[in-house]
């Protein structure tokens, strides 16, 4: 959905720039699939692999912090190397007991301050999961709406149309019964 895309970029995006870091990603499952996907980047080649890292968080639904991918996420390796990535932060994007991601932060190295860095991304997590919870629930709102004003819509359309055809259906049943009377006097 493009407001999906559009709101994961903007997250994404600012999450970066709240960390000081060049690249976060929204990681969200993808129930169908079995797998998180990183909607920003849907039909990318690079979208197909699974981040063990992130995988690990999201199992887990604890913070992990690494300071060198290469080796923690070998599959992604190049794709670490090429984009001069050695540090990942990822938090669970949870609300109560629903799961909906991970969120990663992507850096050339690790910092001094990991620890209190892994906390922000955490808490980004966090207001992330209430954000996209939020989307989510006026989304369902106004599709409930929707379905409400049809259904009003239809009901209406129902009762004129039973109404405008009330008149000519009484009239022709009156012509009915006299041709009825009319044919039973003839016999």
């Amino acid at each position: 959905c493009s407001s999906d895309l559009s709101a994961a970029r903007e997250i994404e995006q600012r999450v970066a720039a709240l960390v000081g870091a060049p690249v976060a990603a929204l990681l969200k499952w993808d129930e169908e699939e079995q797998r998180l996907r990183r909607p920003a980047t849907l039909g990318q080649p690079d979208d197909r692999r699974p981040r063990a890292v992130s995988t690990r968080v999201y199992t887990s639904q604890v913070p992990a912090v690494t300071g060198d991918a290469i080796a923690d996420d070998a599959e992604n390796a190049d794709l670490y190397r090429r984009n001069g990535i050695q540090a990942i932060l990822s938090a669970p994007v949870t609300t109560g007991e629903t799961r909906i991601g991970v969120l990663s932060v992507y850096a050339p190295r690790a910092t001094l301050f990991a620890d209190d860095d892994l906390a922000l991304v955490e808490l980004l997590a966090k207001q992330t999961a209430v954000i996209l919870t939020g989307r989510q629930l006026a989304e369902e709102a106004a599709r409930m709406q929707a379905r409400e004003e049809a259904t009003r819509l239809k009901d209406d359309f129902l009762s004129a149309a039973a109404h405008d055809l009330k008149t000519p259906l009484t009239t022709l049943l009156g012509q009915a019964q006299r041709w009825e009377e009319h044919t039973s006097e003839l016999q």
